[in-house]
């Protein structure tokens, strides 16, 4: 797993945002995020969620838009799986 700095690009999908779910706390999960539970990653990894994003530049919109619903910032991280 890869994590991915900021800004992140446009060709580079698909990646997730990896979401803490202790740090993320009462505010997580939030609707309008599709949580890829189901997936290996998700299975594996009782500690994050994956949200997918197409491209890392749309994944740090993301986040953007997570922290201004309450989520915060030390509890999201872009990756490439």
């Amino acid at each position: 797993m890869q994590v991915i700095q900021p800004p992140g690009g446009y060709g580079d999908g698909p990646v997730y945002v990896r979401v803490h779910k202790t740090l993320a706390g009462p505010n997580w999960p939030r609707p309008g995020y599709d949580i890829k539970v189901g997936e290996w990653r998700g299975s594996r990894d009782s500690e994050h969620d994956y949200v997918q994003a197409h491209n890392s530049h749309s994944a740090f919109v993301y986040c953007r838009w997570m922290e201004m619903e309450g989520i915060p910032a030390k509890a999201l991280t872009v990756v490439r799986v």
